[in-house]
C-alpha cells in the first residue's frame, strides 16, 4: 500500500443489475474478520441495486428470486475514485470472493423451476 492510498477515500461497492429491470433477488454477504465471521443479508431487493460494504475479506452470494430473470453482480473497491479491485459474475447464482487483495467471480447453478428452496442465507430448520 502506498502512502497516498492510506489517506485517500476508499469505497467498497456491491452492485446487482439485470438486463430487464427490475429483478428481485436475495444476497448473503459473509465478512471474514480476524475474530470470526459477520453476515449481512439483503432480502427481496430489486435491481438496479447498489450497497456500500465494509472493506475486507468477503464472500458474496446473490440468488435471483426468478430463475427466468437473471442478475449480474459486481464487487468493486475504488480508491480516490479509481478502481483498484473489481469482479463481475453473471452466473445463474453469482458468487464473488475477495481474499488477500485479490478477487474471483464464479457461480452456482440455479435451482430447478418451481423449487421451494429457501432464499440465500435463510435459517435451515
Amino acid at each position: 500500500m502506498d502512502l497516498l492510498s492510506m489517506f485517500s477515500p476508499k469505497r467498497v461497492t456491491l452492485r446487482v443489475t439485470s438486463e430487464r429491470d427490475p429483478a428481485t433477488f436475495d444476497a448473503l454477504v459473509v465478512f471474514d474478520g480476524r475474530h470470526g465471521f459477520a453476515t449481512q443479508r439483503f432480502s427481496e431487493q430489486r435491481t438496479p441495486f447498489e450497497a456500500q460494504l465494509s472493506d475486507g475479506d468477503v464472500t458474496i452470494v446473490v440468488r435471483p428470486r426468478d430463475v427466468e430473470h437473471p442478475v449480474v453482480a459486481e464487487y468493486e473497491v475504488a480508491v480516490s475514485g479509481k478502481r483498484r479491485l473489481w469482479v463481475r459474475s453473471w452466473a445463474e447464482i453469482p458468487v464473488m470472493r475477495r481474499r488477500k487483495g485479490g478477487v474471483i467471480g464464479a457461480g452456482l447453478p440455479a435451482p430447478s423451476a418451481g423449487s421451494d428452496e429457501p432464499p440465500v442465507g435463510a435459517p435451515v430448520i
